[in-house]
């Protein structure tokens, strides 16, 4: 009998040879900036301008991958412990050794691959590639959620005025973020006159733009990290029941892990 893993595409799902996402690089680059706050070595780095940047980027790509390499871990121990009828592992005979090994290098190599092609994103002028991808992500389902609504409304589901509220809402919820997001707290700076000759210098006042949402999605971001953090090692205790049982806390449908969503 040939052996065969069938990794297609549909993500974590499907077990996608994509499913870790560009996330190893984006927890990578969180821990290199913790590091910062630590170790005056990171933080020369940080002070250094562009080279200090250059050093930067190159670690976080080497983080990446024992990062990326022990999410995988986790995914394959997580699918070779499927019952029957969801097993992502065609023959139940293959060797777990190849098989995790194989997995781990694929979905590796999968997030070295969107690192990479996010890099080149930026370097084209195109725009950040790494929020790119993210975006995309984001977006992907969307026309999908936009044909289900039209279906709920049309096979009378749902009330067309329900289904407007429900729009506005939407809208609302956008325009919110994108005045949240640009929103500056102007500070006041008074400067001392300062009297040359017959001339009189300063004595004017000038603002300081802080932006309300200075830290960004960052907080998003490293949310979802964490998160990652607890059911990856749990993926790795299939058999126990109590591991399994605090896991499912951790799986993205539970209400412990929607308020990081």
């Amino acid at each position: 009998m040939d052996y065969m893993i069938c990794l297609s595409a549909g993500a974590f799902q499907n077990a996608a040879i994509f499913a870790l996402g560009i996330m190893p690089y984006i927890s990578a680059s969180i821990i290199i900036q913790l590091l910062g706050a630590v170790f005056p070595y990171f933080q020369k780095l940080q002070k250094e301008g562009e080279e200090g940047r250059k050093k930067i980027n190159q670690l976080t790509r080497l983080g990446t991958i024992p990062v990326a390499a022990l999410q995988a871990w986790g995914v394959s121990v997580q699918l070779g412990s499927r019952s029957v009828g969801d097993l992502s592992v065609i023959s139940p005979e293959i060797s777990s050794a190849f098989f995790t090994f194989s997995t781990v290098i694929i979905l590796t190599g999968a997030t070295i691959f969107m690192m990479w092609l996010g890099e080149q994103i930026t370097e084209r002028g195109i725009g950040n590639g790494i929020s790119l991808i993210i975006f995309i992500g984001i977006i992907d389902k969307f026309p999908y959620s936009v044909f289900d609504e039209y279906q709920i409304v049309s096979s009378g589901a749902r009330n067309i005025l329900v289904e407007i509220i429900y729009i506005i809402g939407f809208l609302l919820i956008i325009a919110g973020v994108i005045a949240v997001t640009v929103a500056t707290r102007r500070i006041p700076v008074q400067y001392a006159k300062r009297v040359v000759g017959r001339k009189v210098f300063g004595g004017v006042t000038q603002y300081i733009p802080m932006k309300v949402n200075s830290a960004g999605v960052m907080p998003l971001i490293f949310a979802q990290s964490i998160m990652f953090v607890p059911s990856t090692v749990l993926s790795f205790f299939p058999n126990s029941e109590f591991m399994q049982g605090v896991a499912k806390y951790f799986d993205y449908t539970s209400w412990l892990f929607r308020p990081s969503l």
